[in-house]
């Protein structure tokens, strides 16, 4: 981890505040679409993404710095296996990108505290995230419980 990378965020990581504090150097650089997967929460409270052709998942791009991306390795449980991280192709400022995200290893349905959604939901407004996904977000607590 030497250079720069993008990260793509579609949990939590959304809130500019949350993001600041967990990766001072990041830089926000604008929304982006995930093609091929489908956001979900686990049983485990928390958001991941899954394979699921047909489907989307909106998220902002952020710029890491190797610090940052460590940080967010330490946060997400990288090395307990709570999470695992790849790159993905993002489509982002009209272009195909590639960027870093989390993929979180407990991929059966659950449904997220009230508080984690809020926190979602702040960071996708933030990020400008289209007002059909907000909607979709805030189902998700109804559509797993």
């Amino acid at each position: 981890m030497n250079e720069s990378r993008y990260y793509f965020a579609y949990g939590s990581n959304l809130n500019c505040s949350q993001m600041q504090n967990r990766c001072p150097q990041a830089v926000r650089v604008g929304r982006a679409r995930l093609d091929g997967y489908q956001f979900m929460i686990n049983r485990q409270h928390y958001a991941t993404v899954i394979a699921q052709p047909e489907h989307v998942v909106w998220g902002g791009l952020w710029l890491l710095a190797p610090s940052d991306e460590e940080s967010l390795d330490q946060y997400e449980g990288v090395i307990g296996g709570f999470y695992t991280k790849a790159e993905v192709a993002v489509i982002a400022m009209s272009e195909i990108t590639k960027a870093l995200t989390y993929f979180a290893a407990d991929s059966d349905p659950g449904y997220p505290n009230a508080d984690y959604l809020k926190n979602i939901l702040i960071g996708a407004k933030e990020f400008g995230l289209p007002d059909y996904y907000l909607n979709y977000l805030a189902a998700s607590a109804r559509r797993a419980a």
